[in-house]
């Protein structure tokens, strides 16, 4: 019987990871991960190339490359992510709310560089920050390690807990949709729909179970995370 790890929760460079989606084919097979899910923040775009990298090194150590994504979601003010496993990346519904999630996260991006700009005085512009980081769906992280790159922060969570954190002075929301239609973006798309990193929520073991329950009776929620690396 093969044995080995797997990894249903990874991001690359296509949202805010350090390796691109063909990197990550040959960091896994050097940590001997058997498969690993492609999950990248509201975005599928490294899916293909991740697959492609994988079937190209025609080797019985190449994991399996799973199609996922992370989207998104709110729920009373509170920022929920929702894991989306085996989904099929050619599916019309998802990638029509991914295209208009790219719209509304560039049009905040450029919001909270003006207003680290102009409010507090930091050297960073939309341009250079796209030149930066050409081939990525631009998130905070990147603002974040924007600046430290550019030794205007210490590091990055001094400019989350700073700048641009949730309620800090430069933060800019932007729309979410709620953990049910995420579960059902996902269902749509063939998916397993996942409830990631719980813990990270700060809920109470009451309202975690109640949010549970609630979105298992309303829209059939697939799992929940439970190791988060």
């Amino acid at each position: 019987m093969e044995t080995g790890f797997i990894d249903l929760h990874v991001h690359s460079t296509c949202s805010d990871g350090t390796f691109t989606p063909s990197e990550l084919v040959h960091e896994a097979m050097q940590h001997s991960i058997r498969a690993f899910a492609l999950t990248d923040h509201d975005c599928i775009d490294g899916i293909k190339e991740a697959k492609e990298e994988a079937l190209r090194l025609n080797s019985p150590s190449a994991p399996e490359v799973i199609a996922g994504i992370e989207l998104s979601c709110e729920l009373n003010g509170r920022e929920i992510h929702m894991v989306g496993l085996y989904i099929n990346p050619e599916d019309k519904a998802l990638s029509d709310k991914l295209n208009a999630f790219r719209a509304s996260r560039t049009d905040r991006n450029r919001l909270m560089v003006e207003k680290l700009q102009k409010e507090a005085h930091l050297a960073i512009d939309y341009d250079s920050l796209i030149k930066e980081f050409p081939d990525a769906v631009i998130t905070r992280a990147h603002i974040a390690r924007y600046l430290v790159n550019h030794g205007l922060a210490k590091d990055m969570n001094a400019v989350f807990s700073k700048y641009i954190g949730d309620d800090c002075p430069h933060y800019v929301d932007r729309p979410k949709i709620t953990p049910q239609e995420g579960i059902s973006l996902i269902h749509h798309a063939g998916g397993l729909a996942i409830l990631a990193h719980p813990v990270l929520y700060h809920m109470n073991a009451g309202r975690l179970d109640a949010l549970v329950q609630t979105l298992v009776e309303e829209s059939h929620l697939d799992g929940i995370e439970a190791i988060y690396s």
